[in-house]
Formats: structure tokens, C-alpha cells, sequence
């Protein structure tokens, strides 16, 4: 039997293109300097692998559906199952062995707390560390603007206080549900903080949906399209602009319409990529579509 289920979860999603993370991602988390959590995994898909047998209290919830869906499938159990606290993990990243103390010890003034992030490539070498740390300071406290236009709130690097989310709804279409589902957090009230002395190994590789790696004609089109979906469920919610959403939206039609306006559009964003962008900060609109 394991023991009695804790208030604390820390979440995770898995499916069969994960598999060849996971000893990297339940070692990491086995070293954690405190034990006081469950560990809940949303499972897409991912047969014949027993995480009990790393000795963790282990809660399986199947899920289904786009990306976007299952996360907020796995929240809403989290919540219905009376769970207080989460800390988010991708199970394709590794963590750092204060990740969960220094979550929990934020988590006593703070609704949201976000970590810093290390880049690593596809085995897990190190490629570059502390990367949020170049532009934001520990213990920052971030407001509802900072994410209005980029994010650095992600299922791999945060900890929340689940009641910020007790009426959780992520439309299924989003992309970047994270960034959706934070900054609601943040316009409703909640209290975020930046927290750099603990990290996520944020792994590069193929299957992420969104990286620091070098723009590419594919990943500026699937970031207009992040945008113009993000924006439009934003602006369905109170206290949101809705001209963003629609230039966005004006932007996707015209660069699928035209490789030529494609090609533009791409040398106009890499010719202003800040240095160490937040998530979609390179993704901006020209004049025109404002």
C-alpha cells in the first residue's frame, strides 16, 4: 500500500514519444530534498511503463484529447481529488533537487510561482543555464502586463496554488495553454513571483512544442497561429484587447495565403528577435496589422 495521498501534487503529462525522458525525469525527481508530494501523471496513450515502481505515491488519470484538453483535464482532477498545491513538470525535462522545496517554501506568500529555466539539449547536456535569469531577477514579481505579449509561465517550470484555477476552463484549441491559463490567473488577481535559485532542465529537441532553438519559416508560422489563437480566447475573457487577436488573425491569413508574405514576415521577426526572448516574444506585428 502506499501512503495516505498528500495535498501536494506534482503533475506531469506522458505519451509514447516521452518514453526515452522518463528515467531522467523520475530520477530527478526522486532526488528532490523533500518527498511530501503525489505524483500525479495524465497519461495520452503510454502503455507498459509502472511509475510506482520508483516509489513514488503515484494517482494515473487517463486522459485524451488536444494538448490543451488534457492539461485542463488533469487540473480539474487535481482540484475534484482536494489538492492544494501543484508543481508542473514536463516529463521530457529534468529538475533540480530544491525544485519542489523552493516552490513550496514561494508558495506561502505567492499564488504562482515560476522557476528558472536550463537549456539542454536532446541527451540532456547542458547548452545554457539560468537562460530567464539574463532579463529578470529573483523574487521579481511579475504583473499581468509582463505576459501580455510573450510568456515565461510553463507547465515545466511553475507551482500554483490551485485555488487560482477553480474554475478552470482552457479552450481545447490553444496551443500555448500555459500562457492562457497563467496570465487568466494574473488578470483575476493572482500574485506571481520569480524564482531563480531553482531550475528546470528544459530539454531541445524535436518534439517540443516551442524551443529557443533558431527561427525557422515553420516555427514563426506555428507562432503567428500561437498568437492569434491565444489572443482570441483572451479576448472572450473580460479585460482583454481584442485588436491583437484580430491583427494576428489578419497576419495567419496572409502569410498561408502568400509563401512571399511568409518569407517577409520572417525576415521582419528575426531582424527583431530580442536577445533571450521570452516564449513568442520574437512573434510581434508589423505596423501594418495593428
Amino acid at each position: 500500500m502506499g501512503r495516505e495521498p498528500s495535498k501536494i501534487a506534482f503533475m506531469t503529462v506522458v505519451y509514447p514519444a516521452m518514453r526515452p525522458y522518463l528515467d531522467d525525469f523520475l530520477r530527478s525527481l526522486q532526488q528532490q530534498s523533500i518527498q511530501s508530494f503525489d505524483l500525479v501523471v495524465c497519461n495520452d496513450e503510454l502503455r507498459d511503463f509502472d511509475f510506482s515502481v520508483h516509489g513514488f505515491n503515484v494517482r494515473v488519470v487517463n486522459c485524451s484529447g488536444t494538448p490543451a484538453a488534457i492539461r485542463e483535464q488533469g487540473i480539474r482532477w487535481l482540484i475534484e481529488n482536494d489538492y492544494e498545491q501543484a508543481i508542473f513538470g514536463d516529463s521530457d525535462d529534468f529538475f533540480d533537487r530544491r525544485r519542489v522545496e523552493s516552490a513550496l517554501s514561494l508558495l506561502d506568500r505567492y499564488d504562482i510561482v515560476a522557476n528558472d529555466i536550463s537549456l539542454v539539449d536532446q541527451a540532456g547536456n547542458l547548452l545554457l543555464g539560468n537562460y530567464f535569469t539574463n532579463r529578470i531577477k529573483h523574487l521579481d514579481e511579475i504583473p499581468p502586463d509582463f505576459v501580455s505579449d510573450c510568456n515565461i509561465f510553463g507547465l515545466s517550470n511553475t507551482a500554483v496554488r490551485l485555488a487560482c484555477w477553480e474554475n478552470v476552463e482552457c479552450p481545447e484549441e490553444l496551443i500555448a495553454a500555459d500562457w492562457y491559463l497563467f496570465s487568466t490567473a494574473l488578470r483575476n488577481g493572482s500574485r506571481a513571483v520569480f524564482n531563480a535559485e531553482s531550475t528546470t532542465f528544459y530539454r531541445q529537441h524535436g518534439e517540443n512544442t516551442v524551443g529557443f532553438k533558431e527561427l525557422t519559416l515553420e516555427k514563426v508560422l506555428a507562432g503567428v497561429r500561437t498568437k492569434m489563437l491565444h489572443y482570441e480566447a483572451s479576448c472572450r475573457n473580460a479585460r482583454v484587447d481584442c485588436r491583437a487577436g484580430e491583427g494576428f488573425r489578419a497576419l495567419y491569413e496572409d502569410i498561408v495565403c502568400n509563401s512571399q508574405h511568409l518569407k517577409n514576415y520572417f525576415e521582419f521577426a528575426t531582424s527583431r528577435k530580442p536577445e533571450f526572448p521570452f516564449w513568442w516574444e520574437e512573434i510581434i506585428l508589423p505596423e501594418e496589422y495593428l
